[in-house]
């Protein structure tokens, strides 16, 4: 049976809508709380530069917490929308 419309799958098919700016920033803000959170798990012997691995070490639950609440705007905004 042919719907009404004519067309086969016109009821699958998602008018408007698409990938937008929106989508690009929470993907963005998705991409950098993992970044975050990445780091702060990391162990202090894989970074290559010894400071580097002295900030990551001093502030792995700074690191942590702000990839956490990176996160939670992101999943909340994403909600919200």
């Amino acid at each position: 049976m042919v719907p009404h419309s004519g067309v086969l799958a016109a009821g699958f098919s998602k008018t408007g809508g698409g990938f937008g700016a929106r989508d690009s920033l929470l993907l963005a803000d998705v991409l950098f709380a993992i970044a975050l959170l990445a780091l702060a798990v990391l162990p202090a012997r894989t970074l290559a530069h010894v400071r580097l691995a002295a900030v990551v070490e001093a502030h792995r639950t700074d690191l942590a917490l702000a990839g956490a609440a990176t996160l939670t705007v992101a999943v909340l905004a994403k909600l919200l929308t």
